[in-house]
């Protein structure tokens, strides 16, 4: 589970839109702390995207296998349950997979 780091707080200054680029990596107009918290959004921001990624692909793969295994003739109810899926939810896999 992601957290944050208490021992961080940000300066009361202004608020602005996103940092410009200072010299040696900073950010003009920031504070050190203000930063490295910016720096932190930014680093979860894409690891949440990579995560989000992984999810999809992770999907696909799983929708992809559950029609292989219809397709060899095992039974929608097994399926389901090896899923951990309702068979509702096997039936909209197949039939998006078959309009696809």
């Amino acid at each position: 589970m992601a957290s944050i780091d208490s021992t961080v707080y940000l300066d009361s200054g202004p608020a602005s839109s996103p940092p410009a680029m200072g010299g040696e990596g900073t950010h003009a107009g920031l504070s050190p702390a203000q930063s490295r918290m910016w720096a932190a959004v930014v680093s979860r921001a894409g690891a949440v995207e990579a995560a989000e990624w992984a999810l999809d692909h992770a999907m696909t793969s799983c929708d992809e296998q559950i029609v292989a295994a219809l397709s060899s003739a095992l039974p929608p109810e097994v399926v389901a349950k090896a899923a951990g899926m309702p068979a509702s939810a096997i039936d909209e896999i197949v039939a998006a997979h078959v309009s696809a």
